[in-house]
């Protein structure tokens, strides 16, 4: 019986021992259900059990204070107090009460009531979330320090206009206030929400280009002052890196050098480089008189075949990108001459290759006679032969006189001398003539039997164009003369006078074509002295028909300029 009695005690101590916590826990879980757990403060002041808004609330009515607390700032014997809000901090009264809320929210419910228990017993403090707004602080201390900081001064190259070599400007140590640390304190006194004295110390600023490391940089410059003006050459081909004598020479001058060069600090090395944008505007300056356009090869001939010709000359062009790299690593090896890079340029027609052109045949040929002209128009028509004289023309390739001549005027050497325009008005232009050229390379295109795309005759009926209805005028930009070599190979043009005659030659590959001509003839002649032409070409091949061409051309009335007398003069 006493053992029963016994037992039931026991059993009774364990389940109340059993209970206690199990209460305990039910009983923490219940007072921090939806607020913050008991024990939870903020810089010293207790917001636990309060829910999420009564802390906002209770926090938000002593937001003043936080913000506007004295905090103490020295500088040596200066000293400032001053709010935190004026450098900038902020209080993130939302942000602290959440991170308040989660203390024993973080783990599994067992782990929360346990962390939740602990607070309640030990307590947790929260410190302050706050923010720093950077230019707030910095415009405060630029306020209120003035003077207290002064940035390094480096070392720097100056040039003395009157005596001609560069200078150096001294360095200068600097003060900085170290802002990091003033930034580091204010978010630890803030965040406690505690008054805080600040010490602002002095750090030195040593200058990023000392006298000591640009002195060897100024002798340097100086020397390439004293080798002034330094020259600037370019090789005669691609196996030479230095020609003897250059091909082509300019100068850097003092001028061009105190604007070029400048002293670059880079992977904590001090050297002396050049301003590329400098550079890249003196070469730009320098390409229009290096540059030389290739010169094909120019084929004489005798009895119909190519015999002999004039060399092909290379061209050269201006490589700027890769000759300012160039300028860049000789002028650090102070060498005694620049070398520029260029493009060799090569000729369509080039010595070594102009036999396998299959330049080789005379495939047709014009010519007229320009007896009575000018001096004037004797001097365009030479100028405009001379301008063709060489031209490569491909097979596909659409020829067109106007492209080719390019620009007609005084700055391309032509003269003055008489035109017709406008249908029968003769006025004075430079480059009156080039229509006796155009008429005798149409006569040449149509022997050689190539396709005509765009031709015109004259409007005027003129004796140096006999026989009439043979001719075609030309005139910037249009009407204009254009045919296609529709040969398997390339064609060039010859050009010769002799006395008062110009011929025109196409050399090229036969295909065997033949050309047969009908006319030109005459026909609806009226009594003004108006006329028309109708000239026929007929092209063969192995003794069959192959294509005709017509040509008709329109002449007005010839009293104001008869046939018989050169309407030009």
């Amino acid at each position: 019986m006493q053992n029963n009695v016994f037992s039931r005690i026991v059993k009774l101590i364990i389940l109340t021992a059993a209970l206690v916590p199990l209460c305990l826990f039910v009983a923490v879980m219940l007072c921090n259900y939806q607020s913050i757990a008991y024990g939870v403060t903020i810089n010293g002041y207790g917001i636990g059990g309060k829910s999420i808004a009564e802390a906002q609330q209770s926090l938000a009515q002593n937001a003043a204070y936080f913000e506007y607390m004295k905090t103490t700032i020295t500088l040596g014997d200066r000293m400032w107090k001053v709010a935190p809000r004026d450098l900038g901090v902020t209080f993130d009264i939302d942000a602290t009460v959440q991170m308040a809320y989660r203390v024993g929210r973080s783990k599994n419910a067992l782990g929360n009531i346990i962390a939740q228990l602990r607070t309640a017993i030990l307590g947790t403090p929260v410190s302050f979330t706050i923010t720093i707004n950077d230019r707030t602080l910095d415009k405060y201390l630029d306020d209120h320090l003035a003077g207290a900081e002064q940035e390094a001064i480096s070392a720097a190259l100056v040039f003395n206009e009157e005596t001609e070599v560069f200078e150096m400007t001294p360095a200068r140590d600097g003060a900085l206030i170290n802002k990091s640390l003033l930034k580091y304190a204010l978010f630890q006194s803030a965040g406690r929400g505690v008054p805080a004295t600040i010490a602002l110390t002095q750090e030195q600023d040593a200058p990023l280009i000392s006298e000591e490391a640009l002195e060897p940089v100024m002798r340097q410059a100086n020397r390439l002052l004293e080798r002034a003006p330094v020259i600037l050459a370019y090789a005669t081909s691609t196996n030479d890196v230095m020609p003897s004598p250059p091909r082509a020479q300019h100068f850097l001058t003092k001028e061009h050098i105190k604007d070029l060069i400048t002293p670059v600090w880079e992977n904590n090395t001090l050297s002396l480089d050049i301003k590329e944008e400098v550079l890249n505007d003196i070469l730009l300056e320098l390409a229009p008189s290096l540059n030389q356009k290739p010169q094909n090869a120019v084929l004489t001939f005798a009895d119909g075949k190519a015999k002999e010709f004039a060399l092909s000359k290379n061209g050269v062009e201006l490589d700027i990108p890769a000759s300012i790299k160039n300028i860049e690593l000789q002028l650090a090896q102070e060498a005694p001459v620049l070398t520029l890079a260029v493009n060799i340029l090569y000729p369509d027609i080039r010595t070594e290759t102009i036999e396998n052109l299959g330049l080789v045949t005379l495939l047709g040929k014009g010519e007229s006679d320009f007896s009575g002209s000018p001096a004037s128009r004797i001097f365009n028509i030479r100028l405009g032969a001379e301008k063709l004289n060489g031209t490569f023309i491909k097979p596909k390739e659409e020829f067109s006189f106007m492209n080719t001549i390019g620009e007609v005027g005084a700055k391309e050497g032509y003269q003055y001398a008489l035109v017709i325009k406008n249908g029968g008005d003769l006025v004075k232009e430079y480059g009156g003539g080039l229509c006796q050229v155009s008429t005798t390379m149409f006569r040449a295109a149509i022997y050689a039997g190539l396709t005509i795309t765009e031709r015109f005759a004259h409007s005027l009926p003129v004796q140096y164009y006999n026989p009439q209805g043979f001719d075609a005028t030309v005139y910037s930009p249009h009407p204009d003369l254009r045919f296609v070599n529709d040969t398997p190979s390339n064609i060039l043009v010859q050009t010769k006078i002799k006395g008062n005659k110009i011929y025109f030659e196409f050399y090229g590959t036969s295909d065997a074509r033949e050309v047969k001509l009908i006319g030109p003839k005459e026909y609806d002649r009226k009594p003004d002295g108006s006329f028309k032409t109708i000239l026929t070409r007929e092209i063969y091949k192995d003794g069959a028909l192959i294509d005709t061409d017509i040509f008709r051309s329109s002449y007005r009335s010839p009293k104001q300029a008869p046939a018989q007398k050169n309407p030009l003069e």
